[in-house]
């Protein structure tokens, strides 16, 4: 999806407080701005985020002129027409399950059901939604 834009790139890693998985989500905003910040002072023109805050980010209209809709995109485009039962999987933090829920649940009220979708009998909508928190420990399996 990247290969549309055409953009050098900065990564900006907040190791301070990697992994975020038991903080607050008031915090971990807090720590999205910062860096939205530091990387405007860097001269950014787009921003990538984390899918859940990219959504919290839109709904809200924060830095709707940087932050890059990579996955609001992926879902108008890609989930929520191609969805045979109107099921979504979501795998997040803990922090910000419910939060997560409600952000796809969002982005879900603008779809307009296909007709492939209106036939089938048994279709959800609105989305019904399986999440699966991940623990923090587990965040931590990719470092060993």
């Amino acid at each position: 999806m990247l290969a549309k834009y055409n953009h050098s790139y900065i990564i900006y890693h907040d190791q301070k407080n990697f992994p975020f998985g038991t903080k607050d989500f008031d915090f971990i905003l807090q720590e999205i701005e910062k860096g939205i910040q530091f990387l405007q002072d860097k001269g950014v023109e787009t921003i990538i985020l984390d899918p859940i805050y990219e959504l919290y980010f839109s709904k809200y209209h924060l830095h709707n002129d940087q932050i890059l809709p990579l996955f609001s995109t992926y879902l108008q485009e890609y989930v929520f027409p191609f969805s045979l039962v109107g099921k979504l999987g979501i795998l997040t933090d803990f922090g910000s399950k419910d939060l997560a829920q409600e952000l796809v649940n969002y982005q879900a009220q603008s779809h307009q059901l296909t007709k492939h979708q209106q036939a089938i009998k048994k279709f959800h909508f609105p989305f019904c939604y399986r999440v699966k928190s991940a623990k923090p420990w587990a965040l931590l399996i990719q470092d060993l």
